[in-house]
């Protein structure tokens, strides 16, 4: 396990999609390999520099750093609002989290949820969405506390996409 005290989250910057994209890249890579057909790949755009400064306009993306160094990151988009007792709710989406396979399994991921939780205390539901095939991101959803909504065919990947939801007392 990693020590949380050496971990932070920090707004991306397009200096970042580069590196960024390389990261998501060999964690994506290293996730189809192992678990799908032995072949590289991941959603789409994923290796895509471009792709990851769009995302960094459109969304809320954060580096996490261990230490000093870039480990992976989360990306969450806002998705809809609610209004409850006079109080504005917010559904978020995890669009994604990846992280260094030296990284991987040791907190890093649970870390950045759990910070984005505390950022966002008007959050009342997150969704996210993984492969069907990848069992350690399905535990990993579940640990957090998420709930299996569905799963479905996604054509552009070729693979099954299995949908989780949290919610959230407000």
């Amino acid at each position: 396990m990693i020590n949380t005290n050496d971990l932070k989250l920090e707004r991306a910057d397009f200096i970042d999609a580069v590196e960024m994209a390389d990261i998501c890249r060999k964690s994506f890579d290293q996730e189809m390999i192992l678990h799908k057909d032995g072949k590289p790949g991941g959603p789409k755009n994923y290796d895509d520099p471009d792709w990851h400064v769009h995302s960094m306009k459109e969304g809320v993306y954060h580096k996490i750093m261990y230490k000093s160094r870039i480990i992976g990151a989360v990306i969450i988009a806002l998705r809809g609002k609610i209004n409850k007792n006079g109080k504005n709710l917010y559904h978020w989406e995890l669009v994604q989290i990846f992280i260094d396979n030296d990284y991987k399994n040791k907190g890093a991921g649970t870390f950045a949820i759990k910070q984005i939780e505390m950022w966002f205390p008007e959050m009342y539901k997150l969704t996210t969405g993984t492969p069907s095939f990848s069992e350690g991101s399905i535990r990993f959803y579940r640990r957090l506390g998420f709930k299996k909504t569905g799963e479905k065919y996604c054509e552009d990947e070729k693979i099954n996409i299995v949908s989780f939801e949290k919610s959230y007392s407000i």
